[in-house]
């Protein structure tokens, strides 16, 4: 029998419970870890925000992401997801749908992310398509 997975927000108060996870993974071959403390830090902070894909309250993957507000016609304003890290050792393909539902339900209207390489792993990840270094999709 397969468990759901929730899609829960991560308090800044308890984002470092998933540090010793997260530092001991393949996510830092990837970043630094110095780079990993500094977004987990923000986070802390409040200034980036954090949902985690929990299955039986087990951590499957996270993203750290940042919110921009962008002027748009008429003096509205639209919200912007930028992902600054995806923690996803358990195939994130799967939560990526309950993911954009949880951005677009909030009022988010673009998705993207700076990457550390040329985009790729990141595009094929969300299947988008790469632009320089940015990859971004209207939800």
């Amino acid at each position: 029998m397969t468990q759901e997975v929730e899609l829960r927000i991560i308090k800044p108060e308890e984002i470092f419970q998933y540090w010793d996870e997260l530092s001991r993974s393949d996510i830092a071959k990837l970043y630094p870890v110095s780079d990993l403390a500094w977004q987990f830090g923000k986070v802390a902070s409040k200034e980036l925000s954090a949902v985690g894909f929990f299955r039986s309250d087990r951590l499957e993957g996270m993203v750290i992401f940042d919110t921009r507000q962008m002027p748009g016609p008429n003096g509205t304003v639209s919200l912007q997801a930028v992902t600054q890290q995806i923690y996803a050792p358990f195939n994130a393909r799967k939560f990526l749908p309950m993911f954009l539902d949880q951005l677009k339900a909030c009022g988010y209207t673009k998705l993207g992310g700076a990457t550390v390489r040329d985009g790729s792993a990141m595009a094929r990840l969300f299947g988008f398509k790469v632009v320089y270094t940015y990859i971004e999709k209207e939800l």
